[in-house]
């Protein structure tokens, strides 16, 4: 604008008017606490010269959301934060930004989350218990795959004589004889000529032919035996009796296959032993029916299915049958076969049982991360130390080769002290050693009057872990300004030489907050020469801007003795 003395023309009322409203809008803008985006035309302004130092800018993404704050830091600053080739300088982010890989916005040190950290999914956990699945017999691999299955035996799933190995010799008596055979174990020696009858069958070709009936099962007189007597007799079974009801079995039914057929189950109750011969295979019993068949005794008999213990029952399933072998003193020895079922997770008995099923993590089945149980806390700008990193901030300096055997030590909770916090020295706080401390591994240690303590000479091992607390809100530096130091014979805050000490991070900014402000951890190694030599740990007291209350830790605090 050229001023009217210099030829110029003078403004008219509603242009002023219109420049007033501007700037009224600007003012009322920044008086609202607004800010502005970065401004090329401003910038490159040779008249303005580029942003003082102090300017405050948007910060905003290349799709121009908004995502926080620029920090000039230099006068006459042209650059342009926002700009993604480099060519930003002198300014610095209020906000870091996760994604950053240079510039301001990086976060140094970040660490490398887990993919499931961030997406909560169960299938993006490492190391996830296997998904239970029912036992597969001829599975070659996978879950389903039987460890140490036994190679079994043909005879196993065919049922078959000849799939036996090592079968006993039959003796030729126990074979079919032939009539007509002229050799080997089918010849009949001594052979007899018979008489009419013995080819004829008639009745009629007998000759004095006898009159006698069958005797009773297991009788052991000189009376005639039929044919039926001596099958069941020799243990073989002889004919078939098919039940529906509740049977109440007795001697009589001896050597004879018995089928169950009710609809609905029912039970068998097995004939006294004391009835029986001993060593006798009494019964065959299978299971036709639909319904589940239980076998009982009488009397002071018992079952035994070959456990360590008596059986009080045996169960019979559809498919499944019984041989009962009658032994002294009341004893029932009975072998089923058991009809092949697929495991059942929530079974808690029968051929689905699952034996030593494992107790499942409730993560497990849900897949929720809230589900996991010690899930870590991820501090801001820190990482955690890695026993086999060899470089970067994770490298545990001083790292012992070994801890040599079964380590001993103490430790102390943090947090668990006078006032909260521990004896109070003006500007510091040390921990009391006579509270909430414990020992492990057998390990000694001598508490003195000023609640220090002094230890076997040796070296140790110092490792903190605890999170930093705001008692009240108020305004505190981030991260919070706290040294922590473990001492050995100096005052604090201790020498280099006979201590372990953490100091904070150069602050980046304030915030207003109550609760957890950050975490402290804390390793390294502490020599002591003297058993005489005291002991402390302590931490600075860092007062709030407005209420002037001391910052607290809650943690714990180990002395591991390694050497």
């Amino acid at each position: 604008m050229t001023s009217p003395l210099k030829g110029g023309i003078p403004p008219f009322g509603q242009d002023m008017n219109g420049v007033l409203f501007v700037l009224s809008r600007i003012a009322r803008w920044l008086m609202s606490s607004g800010a502005l985006a970065y401004d090329t035309a401003f910038a490159t302004d040779p008249n303005i010269g580029g942003y003082p130092a102090g300017a405050l800018l948007l910060r905003a993404d290349a799709q121009g959301t908004i995502q926080g704050f620029w920090l000039n830091s230099v006068d006459n600053n042209a650059t342009n934060p926002d700009a993604t080739d480099g060519s930003a300088a002198g300014w610095m982010s209020l906000n870091a930004d996760w994604n950053a890989t240079s510039g301001p916005g990086v976060i140094r040190n970040r660490p490398k989350l887990a993919k499931v950290a961030t997406s909560g999914e169960y299938g993006d956990l490492a190391d996830t218990p296997p998904t239970p699945v029912n036992a597969d017999w001829t599975a070659e691999s996978g879950l389903a795959e039987i460890r140490n299955r036994p190679d079994l035996a043909a005879v196993a799933t065919s049922g078959k004589y000849e799939d036996l190995i090592d079968p006993p010799d039959i003796p030729a008596e126990q074979i079919n004889a032939d009539w007509d055979a002229e050799t080997g174990f089918a010849q009949i020696l001594n052979r007899p000529n018979l008489a009419k009858v013995a080819t004829s069958g008639n009745y009629a070709d007998l000759t004095g032919e006898p009159v006698f009936t069958t005797p009773p099962q297991f009788d052991d007189s000189t009376a005639p035996a039929t044919t039926e007597f001596v099958q069941r007799a020799l243990g073989s079974f002889s004919g078939q009796v098919t039940l529906s009801d509740d049977t109440k079995l007795k001697a009589s039914h001896a050597g004879t296959a018995i089928q169950w057929a009710g609809a609905d189950g029912g039970k068998i109750t097995l004939a006294r032993t004391s009835t029986l011969p001993l060593n006798a295979v009494a019964f065959l019993i299978y299971n036709h029916g639909a319904g589940v068949l239980n076998l009982f005794t009488q009397g002071n008999d018992f079952l035994w299915t070959g456990g360590p213990d008596a059986a009080p029952s045996v169960v019979l399933q559809h498919g499944e049958f019984a041989l009962c072998l009658a032994r002294v003193n009341g004893e029932y020895d009975v072998l089923v076969t058991r009809v092949p079922v697929n495991a059942d997770w929530n079974a808690e008995s029968g051929a689905a049982h699952i034996l030593n099923r494992p107790d499942l993590a409730r993560v497990a089945t849900s897949g929720q991360y809230a589900d996991l149980s010690g899930t870590p806390i991820i501090p801001a700008a820190q990482v955690n130390s890695d026993w086999n990193a060899t470089q970067g901030v994770a490298m545990i300096l001083n790292k012992p080769s070994s801890l040599g055997g079964l380590a001993s030590g103490l430790q102390i909770e943090l947090g668990y002290q006078p006032n909260d916090r521990g004896i109070d020295c003006g500007d510091h706080y040390e921990l009391d050693f006579s509270m909430a401390t414990n020992t492990f591994g057998g390990f000694q240690f001598t508490l003195n009057s000023d609640h220090s303590i002094s230890v076997p000479g040796g070296m140790y091992l110092v490792e903190a872990s605890a999170e930093i607390q705001a008692p009240v809100e108020d305004n505190w530096q981030i991260p919070a300004q706290m040294v922590f130091s473990v001492c050995n014979g100096y005052g604090w805050p201790g020498v280099y030489q006979q201590a372990v000490r953490r100091y904070p991070d150069l602050p980046l900014g304030t915030q207003k907050k109550g609760g957890t402000i950050g975490s402290l951890v804390i390793a390294g190694p502490l020599p002591v020469g003297s058993p005489s030599d005291h002991i402390w740990a302590g931490f600075t007291k860092v007062p709030g801007a407005n209420t002037q209350t001391p910052l607290m830790i809650k943690g714990r605090l180990a002395l591991t003795k390694v050497a």
